[in-house]
């Protein structure tokens, strides 16, 4: 039940994220949802998206790094404390959150979280004894 992630090493400077976008629209690849993390001279674009693995091959066709990771996407009710009980679960099991964000839904009552955690198994299984339902990529 763990969803593939695209992450992709992009140096931080004018049109790189556009030629990324550029290159996976013309090969029909639809973004799901997007993070991107900076610091002054790189960045990592992390997204979630239609074809993980031909978006791999088209940006390594490209000579773009990229690799594919494992990640958790989480469905909760789209309200005040939600993600709070998500958050609260984890760190009671002493799983660690290395980041999330959130995943692009039309979705109007909930909401969806993408997660890398340091223990994959532990933290599905926290999250389903809880009745918080974990998604594959099929239901996103």
């Amino acid at each position: 039940m763990a969803v593939e992630q695209l992450s992709i090493f992009v140096e931080n400077a004018p049109g790189r994220l556009a030629n990324i976008t550029e290159i996976l629209a013309n090969a029909n690849i639809d973004m799901k949802a997007v993070s991107v993390a900076d610091t002054a001279d790189f960045g990592i674009f992390r997204m979630i998206v239609s074809d993980t693995q031909g978006g791999y091959d088209i940006l390594k066709k490209n000579n773009i790094t990229s690799k594919i990771t494992e990640v958790l996407a989480v469905k909760i009710l789209d309200g005040v404390g939600s993600l709070n009980q998500v958050l609260q679960l984890l760190s009671k099991a002493d799983v660690n959150i290395e980041y999330l964000y959130s995943l692009l839904s039309h979705d109007p009552k909930n909401a969806y979280i993408i997660m890398r955690v340091d223990d994959t198994g532990i933290a599905k299984n926290i999250l389903i004894e809880n009745n918080i339902e974990v998604v594959d990529k099929l239901d996103l």
